[in-house]
């Protein structure tokens, strides 16, 4: 994949860990080193200019409960890294257009009632995103009882 972009995993031994997205990771690295911190690449990641921010926003959303600020969390390079691996990993279901992560982030959690979603991929098109496939429903849905009124 001929990628123009890339996540990017920062940390020290004893401190956070920055999760970012850039064209060209190596100056972040070094505008860390340059105030004195003993920051490390801790990896980079190819990733298609379409899809960078989404998967970016889906990986902070998943450690969202670890969030320091910023791009900052307090977990470990590794586990940032294992975020990023699962991530890529799930993007064909990323919706690059999505502002907020797609439902199936912690299926459990989304309110559904259990089996819900396994039935919503059975029936999911060619690279048809769960979260496409559901904004439809809500909006088929809203225009039934709006045209009620």
């Amino acid at each position: 994949m001929a990628a123009e972009h890339y996540l990017y995993v920062i940390g020290t031994d004893d401190g956070p860990t920055k999760i970012g997205s850039s064209n060209s990771p190596e100056p972040r690295l070094r505008a860390f080193q340059r105030e004195g911190r003993k920051a490390s690449l801790a990896g980079v990641w190819p990733v298609e200019r379409k899809m960078v921010l989404a998967v970016e926003r889906y990986v902070h959303w998943q450690l969202r409960e670890r969030h320091i600020r910023g791009e900052w969390f307090n977990v470990t390079r590794e586990a940032a890294a294992q975020e990023i691996d699962a991530a890529l990993a799930k993007s064909h279901q990323i919706d690059p257009k999505d502002r907020i992560p797609p439902l199936d982030v912690h299926g459990s959690h989304s309110g559904f009632a259990a089996g819900t979603l396994d039935r919503i991929d059975r029936v999911l098109e060619d690279k048809e995103s769960r979260a496409g496939f559901i904004r439809e429903a809500v909006e088929r849905e809203l225009a039934r009882r709006e045209r009620k009124r």
